[in-house]
């Protein structure tokens, strides 16, 4: 689809996403994992390289941070079966080295 979706999904502990699947990568410096457990709602095929945006309240304002980036995940929508995402976080040095990005807003 062309048409931008959303949906709510949880954003697990490490150690859940590490115990649940076997075929999960475990480097949590690079990746974490979300998804819903009972199978409900997931990314899928074709939203690789889509976002997972947080709200905070960042100074008393309601902001999206870009937490995650659509990397894999086992199948589609299935319960126990979370997604893996490429942590932003970890990449913050290169994005600041390689974007025009306004520091201060990183």
């Amino acid at each position: 689809s062309i048409t931008l979706q959303r949906v709510n999904l949880t954003v697990y502990p490490n150690d859940y996403c590490s115990n649940v699947s076997s075929s999960i990568a475990k480097n949590w410096h690079t990746q974490l994992c979300c998804g819903d457990l009972q199978g409900e709602r997931d990314v899928c095929h074709g939203d690789s390289g889509g976002g997972l945006y947080i709200e905070r309240n960042i100074s008393d304002i309601n902001r999206y941070t870009i937490d995650g980036i659509v990397s894999y995940g086992e199948q589609c929508a299935t319960p126990m079966k979370p997604t893996i995402y490429t942590r932003v976080s970890n990449y913050i040095d290169w994005i600041r080295e390689n974007s025009d990005f306004d520091t201060n807003e990183i």
